[in-house]
């Protein structure tokens, strides 16, 4: 993308979420042939995406930018984060399908789908859990130095 492009789509390095912004960079990938610049796109993009919670898009962006070998320490974290989600979001669904066809119906099942929302997964991976599965008032400082 030249210059006069990229100014004209006005892509600033850092941004926040929000439709407008994420057509932008859509539109801007869809004009981009040079490689080195999809990264840069797709990897504001996978911000972005993942501030919208939309994790399998952002696997997407993220697999596109780890085979270019442009990974960083944010952009791992985002990954692990979103695999976390987009899998246990995998998980939640099935249980949901399978209660709906009255396939199972324990409270362990429900148990499960209760433990597993977005919110508690979000205090999963944050530290807000103690080594016993409770919740903390403190963060879990096992990795830090």
């Amino acid at each position: 993308m030249d210059k006069c492009t990229r100014e004209c789509l006005r892509i600033p390095e850092t941004i926040e979420y929000s439709q407008e912004n994420l057509a932008i960079i859509n539109k801007a990938l869809e004009n981009e042939s040079n490689p080195n610049e999809q990264v840069k796109m797709r990897i504001h993009r996978a911000k972005l995406l993942f501030d919208k919670k939309d994790w399998s898009l952002v696997l997407d962006d993220i697999k596109f930018i780890e085979e270019n070998k442009q990974m960083n320490d944010l952009l791992y974290m985002i990954k692990w984060k979103s695999l976390l989600h987009n899998n246990i979001g995998q998980v939640r669904r099935e249980i949901i399908s399978k209660l709906h066809d009255e396939v199972i119906s324990s409270n362990e099942h429900l148990n499960l789908l209760t433990c597993t929302t977005e919110d508690k997964i979000d205090d999963f991976i944050n530290g807000k859990y103690d080594d016993h599965g409770k919740q903390s008032a403190t963060s879990n400082k096992r990795f830090k130095k």
